[in-house]
């Protein structure tokens, strides 16, 4: 069981450090120089230096030594002409980029148990990975983040015992599928709500090779069809839907899949979805 083979590594230990921050931004690759300097041996932090880019927002990478597994991750830093609102607008970054950063290293310990074409988005994987190991009792974690420079930055690592456990523990396919397809399902249902269709189909496309039993995702998927001018299309995701789930659908669901295919010019099928609505609604489904 992971909680078993987590559990022994003793208790997590995290800690923050707080830098000045500077009128503008300095380059990344000296800011993340001085930040990483008394957090990693020497070979460690030159690993990481490595693979920082010296502009852009957004830049990450993983290194491993005898020392540990290390994971970095940096942001500009946001600005406000209100001091106390720029600290905390600040406060919020780094807390982003610890945990982009704790995402990647948990994606990395997973390199070689998962299949990555199947689980090919970093950050939807990287956040059902650090639920499962949460869940199980991850100890061992270190933590540092700041701002220094104008650089939003965390660094977080597993000493080699305990990234070795993580190595070993490896998830149930069921719990990673469906905490990796909600995370998904959230991005793509940001991307729906503010009509951003063709960027919320893909992401919708990709929940669904995974034939993932959620009925909102299904409706929602549908509605991008029709809203980029495929009906055929959404009738017949909107009948899949319906052929797999149609037990499981409230009335509210099936009043809105009624809709759907009538909009989609499936009057029958509409019909159907509206008469099996009104009949879930007198029972208080």
């Amino acid at each position: 069981m992971l909680s078993n083979r987590i559990c022994s590594l003793g208790p997590a230990l995290f800690f923050t450090l707080v830098f000045v921050v500077c009128a503008s931004a300095a380059p990344l690759s000296d800011a993340a120089d001085s930040f990483l300097h008394e957090l990693m041996p020497e070979a460690a932090r030159l690993a990481l230096l490595d693979k920082i880019e010296s502009a852009g927002d957004g830049i990450f990478g993983v290194a491993e030594s005898d020392s540990g597994v290390y994971s970095f991750s940096s942001g500009k830093a946001p600005r406000d002409r209100d001091a106390d609102v720029q600290s905390e607008l600040e406060r919020m970054e780094a807390n982003i980029q610890a945990l982009r950063a704790r995402r990647a290293l948990a994606v990395h310990l997973a390199s070689g148990r998962l299949d990555r074409k199947r689980y090919s988005d970093d950050d939807a994987l990287g956040g059902a990975l650090l639920s499962i190991y949460e869940r199980g009792g991850v100890r061992g974690l270190q933590s540092a983040s700041g701002v220094a420079d104008g650089w939003a930055m965390a660094l977080v690592w597993f000493m080699p015992e305990a990234a070795r456990a993580v190595r070993e523990a490896t998830p149930e396919t069921l719990e990673l599928n469906d905490g990796y397809c909600s995370l998904l399902y959230e991005r793509a249902k940001n991307l729906f709500d503010g009509g951003r269709y063709s960027e919320a189909l893909p992401v919708f496309k990709h929940i669904h090779d995974f034939k993932w039993a959620n009925i909102g995702a299904y409706l929602d998927a549908s509605e991008c069809f029709l809203r980029m001018g495929e009906p055929e299309e959404c009738r017949k995701l909107l009948k899949e839907l319906v052929d797999a789930l149609g037990d499981d659908m409230s009335s509210d669901e099936l009043e809105r899949a009624g809709r759907l295919f009538r909009e989609a010019g499936d009057r029958e099928s509409a019909l159907a979805s509206f008469k099996l609505a009104r009949e879930r609604f007198r029972m208080g489904k």
